[in-house]
């Protein structure tokens, strides 16, 4: 196992463009590389890969916390892409929005995988804005970078245009397939997962346009054809000018051998209380683009994911909440590292051992209180013991009631790594943006929220080919 992570605190005036380039300066500061396997160039944001050695394929994780001084709105992108090199890769691109002093910070967080990737191939850290420019800069950011090794892997993706609104889930159409292992394979738009194994399945949707129209989005994965609300992703969209967004999330599952997967999105079930969603699609889009991957873990990677099952909490509050995270379980192979799961009233769990966890967690929450129209920014962080993880962090808007417009929706998509050691803790927080305008009593519903975690030292090489023979010699 071989991580690097690069953070970065207050960096003030950068502005980013409306066209893709390098987050400039954001980062400035190394926390791990393992036997110095990478470089990172702090300048344009980009990181080399090992010259030898190399992995199955490497997981990346970059996000930041810009400030916007401007009282206007802002909506910005991020991505990681690779820009030399070869390898089967993809690379999502997220956003994030904020309004005016008072809901004032845009939470970007986003993900890329590289299959089979060469010696020394790049990746750059990578942003834009939408028509509206912010003024301000970066409160903090990070890159992580984490070598995987697995059985098997699939990406997909999609460039389709349609609008997908509606009260109804609809399935994401056009999918192509990037790479694909003997795992998962990809029949039209449904994925199936072969093997009575466990499967990280990563997504992610990314679109321009609104018909200038408030509205928002929704998207996740189904699994067996069904919605799984612990495993989806939020954006709101609020004019032409605010249009360019979206979301990740992710899951682990436990495949039966003939498990099927696809990508969902609408603008939710309703706006009632509870319900979590828009009054209006909104319009034509200009372009979209989804993604898909689906890593088969081999059999001594010990992994977990948990839901809220039927927890409600209420997030919109101003000091920390634990969340209720490990509920119930849906995939247990906890195996030496996990320990005490769901302690202390399904908040926490413990490590068994020192080991570095990589988790996600999708924390979705609906306004159940849906006569107000309060604007409401909130943000989630992993805890390690009571240590808040500063590094974790994601937040989101939501606009609540605006007449025939409203947007009742609101997710927090954490992805990240974590060192634990023997005893410890491990538990996820949310709250209010201290300047937020409100909140409408923004809560968790039952089945809303999914946590899930690896522990990456139980994923070592199990086969011994080409490229590993290179990295124990």
């Amino acid at each position: 196992m071989h991580l690097g992570e690069w953070r970065g605190n207050v960096t003030n005036g950068i502005v980013p463009t409306t066209t893709f380039e390098a987050v400039p300066g954001a980062l400035s500061f190394e926390i791990i590389n393992t036997s110095n396997k990478y470089s990172f160039n702090y300048t344009d944001s980009t990181l080399t890969l090992p010259s030898s050695g190399l992995a199955d394929g490497y997981l990346m994780i970059a996000a930041f916390e810009y400030e916007d001084t401007s009282n206007g709105r802002a909506m910005l992108n991020g991505r990681i892409l690779q820009t030399s090199g070869t390898g089967d890769d993809i690379a999502p691109i997220t956003g994030g929005y904020n309004r005016d002093n008072s809901d004032d910070r845009t939470y970007v967080r986003t993900w890329a995988f590289v299959n089979n990737p060469s010696a020394s191939s790049t990746f750059q850290f990578q942003w834009r804005r939408d028509v509206d420019a912010p003024s301000g800069g970066t409160v903090r950011a990070v890159f992580e970078v984490i070598s995987f090794f697995y059985d098997s892997v699939s990406l997909y993706s999609s460039n389709s245009t349609l609008l997908y609104g509606g009260i109804t889930p609809n399935q994401i159409q056009s999918f192509t397939t990037v790479t694909e292992g003997s795992g998962a394979t990809r029949s039209g738009n449904v994925v199936t997962l072969n093997n009575n194994k466990r499967y990280l399945c990563l997504g992610a949707g990314h679109a321009i346009g609104s018909g200038n129209s408030r509205t928002q989005r929704w998207l996740g994965f189904r699994q067996n054809g069904t919605k799984i609300d612990y495993s989806k992703g939020y954006y709101y969209i609020r004019n032409d000018a605010n249009s360019s967004t979206g979301a990740m999330f992710s899951c682990i599952t436990g495949s039966t051998g003939s498990t099927t997967m696809d990508m969902f999105s609408y603008r939710g079930d309703g706006v009632a209380a509870g319900e979590g969603g828009a009054d209006n699609d909104g319009g034509t889009l200009a372009s979209a683009e989804y993604y898909m991957a689906f890593i088969e873990l081999n059999n001594n990677t010990n992994c977990i994911q948990y839901t809220n099952g039927t927890t409600t909490t209420n997030v919109g509050v101003a000091s920390v909440v634990d969340l209720p995270s490990f509920n119930t379980s849906l995939v247990n192979n906890s195996g030496s590292y996990f320990t005490n799961i769901g302690a202390n009233s399904s908040t926490t769990l413990e490590a068994a051992k020192d080991f570095t966890i990589l988790s996600g967690s999708n924390v979705s929450s609906a306004a159940e209180t849906v006569s107000t129209g309060v604007r409401f920014t909130g943000y989630a962080h992993f805890f390690r013991a009571t240590t808040l993880q500063n590094e974790t962090f994601h937040g989101n808007y939501a606009r609540n009631n605006q007449g025939s417009t409203d947007t009742f929706g609101q997710s927090y998509n954490l992805c990240s790594t974590t060192p634990l050691t023997t005893g410890e803790t491990f538990k996820i927080g949310a709250q209010t943006l201290s300047t937020s305008s409100g909140d409408s009593n923004h809560t968790i519903q039952s089945g809303w929220h999914g946590t899930w975690g690896i522990a990456l030292e139980s994923m070592p090489p199990v086969n011994v080919n080409a490229r590993r023979i290179i990295s124990i010699t």
